[in-house]
């Protein structure tokens, strides 16, 4: 589903690292991510809903960077999302 949602995206399993992300595109299966850092393939996040319950663990499978000040990820969820 189509979305422009806010959310906080933190590295996993410590969260040493937090930034508020826009959700572009989600599904029962993973999301599509607009954030600030480049991640690489493979790491582990938690992805945050701001407006509900939804945090899910997730794996970046992609990053692609935007622009100068941008990156876009493919996450994919680890395990059945909570608050959906």
């Amino acid at each position: 589903m189509a979305a422009n949602v806010g959310g906080r995206l933190e590295s996993a399993p410590v969260p040493v690292y937090s930034e508020s992300v826009s959700i572009t595109n989600i599904s029962s299966q993973g999301a599509r991510v607009i954030t600030n850092r480049n991640w690489r393939p493979h790491d582990h996040v938690v992805l945050i809903e701001l407006t509900g319950d939804f945090h899910v663990e997730a794996e970046v499978i992609y990053c692609q960077r935007l622009d100068d000040d941008a990156f876009v990820i493919g996450l994919k969820f680890g395990r059945a999302p909570a608050g959906r």
